[in-house]
């Protein structure tokens, strides 16, 4: 199975046709990221809209990632959100060094 699924979206406007330049696409699992010799286990998806963070901007300086696509930042050292529309936490997690 690949690491993204396709969800379409009905419209009961159109007769419940699928709207195919409507369908998401969120992918599932996880990616490592290292910074500063840390290693970091980051969930593919943004919580707020399924932005990939694997196209995320990294701030080395202040351990963190940015969503590509509505910008909330989240720290990798903890998780919290620090800017951005509401959405929550990142469940990162912190890897010991050596182990993928």
């Amino acid at each position: 199975m690949p690491p993204w699924t396709r969800r379409s979206v009905r419209s009961s406007s159109r007769g419940g046709g699928l709207l195919n330049e409507l369908s998401e696409f969120h992918r599932s699992g996880t990616f490592t990221l290292v910074v500063d010799d840390q290693q970091y286990q980051v969930p593919h998806a943004c919580p707020h809209r399924d932005g990939w963070l694997i196209h995320g901007t990294i701030n080395e300086k202040r351990k963190s990632i940015t969503c590509p696509l509505h910008f909330s930042v989240f720290s990798l050292e903890t998780g919290e959100q620090l800017s951005g529309p509401p959405c929550g936490r990142l469940e990162v997690k912190r890897l010991t060094p050596g182990v993928l």
